[in-house]
């Protein structure tokens, strides 16, 4: 993802000291136009200082269809919370980390929000339910990497069609409902959250895949972006592949890139 900042020192040492990124500036060397690279394990986040950010980064719920999120993979997550408050984050998850009941995946999970306001989340998979490309990562800090993108739409099988378009294909659905849910997305002023998750992956080796969040109580909402005019200051979704595309919307206006794969 290429995520727009107001400041890339401060957010250089949120990522880094809050979330275990290392930091590389470059001069043009990457194919991602961006200031910083930072990265986790094998997966990369592109920081790019813009102009007037406040004015487009809207921190809303995850019904809202201008929604979207990183989901990092830790293998301790009190630990990983421990030290990421030191940052004092901007808590979406309502109190400490949610673990989801085993029809959810069983999974523990932290939403919060980054300087700016863009969302991300923690993740710990429950015991014998963690895939397998993160069993076997190497490493001994408490975070591994990107487990995935995830963004809310208004008709999941309108974007499923978009996404499949792109050579994405559906990998799993399930629907994630309960007071867990609505705990963990900062809704547990409502008396059920229930929400449908479409995992969408790209053809070759397991990478960072895609989420669709279908929220349907509470429904989704929310001005959807106009897909004719991406905005260049919207974080931005780049997958590698070919043809390579410049900036262009899916159906809820999410940007998304094509760019060509590094040699």
């Amino acid at each position: 993802m290429e995520r727009h900042v107001r400041s890339l020192e401060r957010s250089i040492d949120f990522y880094v000291r809050g979330l275990g990124f290392t930091c590389e500036r470059h001069h043009g060397e990457h194919a991602l136009a961006a200031d910083v690279i930072l990265t986790l394990g094998q997966e990369r986040i592109a920081l790019s200082a813009v102009e007037n950010a406040e004015e487009v980064i809207a921190q809303v719920p995850g019904p809202d269809v201008r929604f979207q999120h990183l989901a990092i993979v830790t293998r301790d997550m009190s630990m990983a919370v421990q030290r990421l408050q030191v940052l004092a984050p901007i808590p979406i998850t309502r109190g400490r980390p949610q673990r989801l009941p085993r029809a959810s995946g069983g999974a523990t999970a932290f939403k919060f929000r980054d300087p700016d306001g863009h969302p991300l989340e923690l993740i710990e998979f429950a015991t014998g339910q963690c895939p397998d490309r993160w069993r076997h990562r190497a490493g001994s800090d408490e975070t591994l990497g990107i487990d995935h993108a995830a963004i809310s739409v208004s008709r999941v099988e309108q974007s499923i069609g978009f996404y499949c378009g792109l050579g994405f294909s559906v990998q799993t659905r399930q629907v994630n409902r309960g007071v867990e849910q609505g705990r963990l997305d900062g809704l547990d002023e409502l008396e059920d959250v229930e929400v449908e998750v479409v995992a969408l992956v790209a053809s070759g080796p397991p990478s960072v895949h895609l989420e669709l969040l279908a929220y349907a109580k509470p429904a989704a909402f929310g001005q959807r972006r106009d897909k004719r005019a991406p905005s260049r200051a919207a974080d931005c979704l780049t997958w590698f592949g070919a043809p390579s595309m410049t900036c262009f919307a899916d159906p809820d206006g999410h940007v998304n890139r094509v760019i060509a794969r590094p040699p």
